[in-house]
């Protein structure tokens, strides 16, 4: 997606990289979500290379970070959309707590997506976002699979969602 992209990275080498203050930070990898036993409080986070646990970042600590120069996180991972934010502060929304940190959108998707569509998926939304706000770009994308009927890719694309900082709470 970008000449500097960065694989394979530690959790301390991406919280290194989000120093730099980049513009735009995109994930792919694994996301998750715990739910309690109750069923009410959860946990989400993003799982990086190496040895877990050392190498999981959570909400909570995400919302800590200073991504006020970035203007697009994209959340290349299952369910990285999903929670809530908690009124006890527990972020447990890994896209709000993005938005908590700074970043002025935040791309996400909301259910499971198929890997083997996310290359072309994420390369025409940067293609369209070069002209339109992250919004546009994926609205856009996603009615041309409606319009095309395009099944297969049309239940990954539907998956995605933007929040922007005007939206959050």
């Amino acid at each position: 997606i970008h000449p500097n992209h960065h694989l394979n990275i530690t959790r301390l080498e991406f919280l290194s990289h989000l120093n730099e203050q980049p513009s735009t930070v995109h994930f792919a990898g694994h996301g998750f979500i715990l739910e309690s036993e109750t069923g009410i409080d959860f946990k989400t986070g993003l799982v990086f290379a190496g040895p877990s646990p050392e190498n999981i970042l959570f909400a909570d600590e995400i919302a800590q970070l200073d991504l006020s120069s970035t203007n697009l996180v994209a959340l290349s991972s299952c369910r990285g959309g999903i929670g809530q934010e908690e009124t006890s502060g527990n972020w447990s929304s890994l896209r709000r707590s993005f938005l908590a940190a700074g970043a002025s959108n935040v791309l996400a998707s909301q259910w499971q997506v198929r890997d083997d569509h996310l290359p072309e998926i994420m390369s025409e939304f940067y293609q369209l976002n070069k002209h339109l706000a992250p919004s546009q770009a994926i609205w856009t994308l996603q009615k041309k699979f409606v319009t095309a009927q395009d099944d297969t890719r049309l239940a990954s694309i539907g998956a995605w969602v933007v929040e922007s900082i005007a939206s959050a709470p």
